[in-house]
């Protein structure tokens, strides 16, 4: 049989990029004779395995493996792990499960590619920051000995973590920011110690199952749908339970408020968000002219420029700008069925636009994220079959909520598009197209909101979309870094073929809300 020398022999001698090593017989190797130290010499591994041994030391030296993509030391007997861990960069899995480790490296911030990390069943009561892990997507913290979690677990910097377990500890509480996860849809709390869930997971858009079973609630209605394990109806009362502390108090109809001093609300206005609204450039302004083929199929469009971004405020900004689009899709758009959003580069686009819908087989574009040029049949298509796969899988008598927006398009002889000189940037509700895409480069953007509903929908959307922005604080600020947000929008036209106009945005009635003041030039 082969020893673990020889397995190492052959890795190198090939020049292998995969090694694995398992079972009793390695285990019993590195039980008498320790890892063989060349082990630490194949730079050129991409997937590392050791599990299912008696392997409970890795030494400095692993961090010489530079290049591994995968590391998986599940179900062994290691303590600890070298700090040198921190040296993996490129890493985007760590399984580390089934082991006895009481505690992690202090430093894992050179992780920074980290998709995947899965340290459960051990004895970990705590666990180092994790601010740095802008690409994770799945935690697995089960079975430890939790009894509270890194605060920095909950940033608005993991915009893609997506699946988070936390099952069989001692969590006494959870936080209630789980708004800042604007990608989560798993999360697992059950076999903790928990009173109450927390109303923050009411704002997960993408939220889809929680299991919460074996806790210690003191609520009886909620203690009736933990037994029952449905996450709908426990999201639903919890709306409720937060709907009823924000409501009236006890004792009756609310106190009249009194009225603010000119003093105080003066002060109140100077700390508010400011959206600074230029007039339309009758030179250079951005005009979109509809053609009336597109009635039919999807008539109603708004559209806006935004000026002076700086998308490279921070390390994880333009992701945070891609999620905002990502969760409004979801919400306010009512997953793409009341209305769709296109953002693009300003400075890509050739005026000039035109809104129109052509048939299907003669549209011809490459969509986000792609090199290659398709018609919309071809795109469609594969969308349709991409929807009843997963119907299949989730044995399902209709396609999920996620992809209903493609019944908008069941029909129609003619699909709508978004034009300008060089060919289609936009084909709503499907994509955006890839020769139009914001970069973290760009600075000026237009965004396009489009809906078969009405223009009251469009303009909602539209609002929504411009608040998020400013929120961001991509904007930019007046004077301090901690002072009012300012967003500087430019006001764009859709007018119909003959060149009346149709609509302006932002118009004086439109961008009315409490949450910002408005300057208009």
């Amino acid at each position: 049989m082969a020893s673990i020398w020889e397995d190492i022999t052959r890795a190198k001698d090939e020049n292998r990029r995969e090694l694995v090593l398992s079972g009793t017989e390695i285990s019993n190797n590195i039980e008498k004779k320790g890892v063989d130290e060349r082990l630490y010499d194949l730079e050129g591994l991409n997937f590392l395995e050791i599990s299912k041994t008696a392997l409970n030391l890795l030494a400095e030296s692993l961090g010489r493996l530079h290049n591994l993509t995968s590391l998986i030391l599940c179900d062994n007997q290691l303590e600890s792990l070298p700090n040198a861990i921190n040296q993996l960069t490129k890493m985007k899995c760590l399984d580390v499960s089934r082991n006895r480790l009481t505690s992690f490296p202090a430093d894992i911030s050179g992780l920074v590619h980290l998709q995947t990390l899965n340290a459960s069943g051990n004895q970990l009561s705590s666990f180092p920051p994790l601010t740095t892990l802008l690409e994770l997507h799945f935690l697995d913290l089960s079975f430890n000995n939790f009894e509270e979690l890194p605060a920095d677990l909950w940033s608005e910097e993991h915009i893609l973590l997506a699946d988070i377990k936390l099952n069989s500890n001692s969590l006494g509480g959870l936080r209630d920011d789980f708004h800042e996860l604007p990608g989560l849809k798993f999360l697992d709390v059950s076999s903790n110690c928990l009173e109450m869930l927390p109303f923050g997971l009411i704002d997960c858009p993408k939220l889809r199952e929680v299991k919460y079973e074996k806790n210690k609630f003191t609520d009886r209605k909620m203690k009736r749908l933990m037994e029952q394990g449905n996450t709908k109806s426990i999201l639903h009362y919890l709306r409720e339970l937060a709907s009823k502390q924000q409501g009236t108090p006890k004792g009756g109809a609310s106190k009249k408020k009194k009225s603010k001093s000119k003093a105080d609300q003066a002060e109140e206005n100077m700390s508010k968000n400011l959206m600074h609204v230029l007039k339309f450039d009758e030179t250079s302004g951005v005009t979109v002219a509809v053609d009336d083929n597109v009635a039919s199929v999807r008539p109603f469009i708004v559209c806006c420029v935004v000026r002076r971004l700086d998308l490279e405020k921070s390390n994880n900004m333009f992701k945070r700008f891609i999620a905002l689009q990502t969760k409004l899709h979801e919400t306010v758009c009512q997953k793409r069925l009341a209305a769709t959003i296109a953002t693009h580069d300003l400075a890509s686009i050739k005026l000039p636009l035109v809104y129109s819908a052509k048939a299907p087989a003669a549209m011809k574009l490459i969509p986000l994220g792609k090199r290659n040029e398709v018609s919309a049949v071809q795109l469609v298509g594969r969308l349709r079959q991409e929807a009843e796969e997963l119907r299949k899988e989730k044995k399902r008598s209709s396609i999920s909520g996620i992809h209903k927006y493609l019944e908008l398009l069941k029909g129609k002889a003619m699909y709508p598009c978004l034009i300008d000189e060089a060919g289609i940037i936009s084909f709503p509700p499907i994509t955006n197209c890839d020769n139009s895409k914001v970069k973290r480069e760009t600075t000026d953007i237009l965004i396009e909101v489009t809906s078969s509903l009405n223009l009251d929908t469009c303009k909602k959307v539209m609002q929504e979309t411009l608040q998020g922005i400013l929120e961001l604080g991509i904007g930019g600020s007046p004077d301090a870094d901690d002072g009012p947000h300012v967003l500087v929008l430019e006001q764009a036209k859709v007018t119909d073929c003959s060149g009346s106009l149709k609509v302006l945005y932002p118009s004086r009635v439109d961008l009315q809300s409490e949450a910002f003041n408005v300057q208009r030039d």
